[in-house]
């Protein structure tokens, strides 16, 4: 079976998210369906301030109304932090709390 290839833009984004995961390769790569030697070995090909200097790449999602399910909560998972949020809960305070982590991530 063939493997996919990557560009160097995308492992750059995948090194840059491994770096401020605080996973170890192994982790991080069993996790994403990657090869930790591969993402080491790119991690030694990208230079760090390429990857500092990286700008985020933001996934688009799509809100459905999660009050007609018979869920009683969601989970979001920012970084290596879950949080679990009861249905009802006012999306600006969840909002507000995913900026306050990742703002918190950057800091570190």
């Amino acid at each position: 079976m063939a493997r996919e290839r990557r560009s160097r833009d995308e492992w750059q984004r995948i090194v840059t998210r491994w770096r401020s995961s605080e996973w170890t390769a192994e982790y991080f790569a069993n996790r994403n369906g990657l090869s930790p030697r591969t993402l080491r070995w790119w991690s030694s090909k990208i230079p760090a301030e390429d990857v500092v200097n990286a700008t985020p790449t933001f996934v688009p999602v799509q809100v459905t109304d999660l009050r007609r399910t018979e869920l009683g909560s969601i989970e979001l998972e920012v970084g290596h932090v879950r949080i679990r949020v009861e249905l009802g809960t006012d999306p600006d305070y969840v909002a507000a709390l995913v900026r306050s982590l990742l703002e918190i991530r950057v800091a570190c």
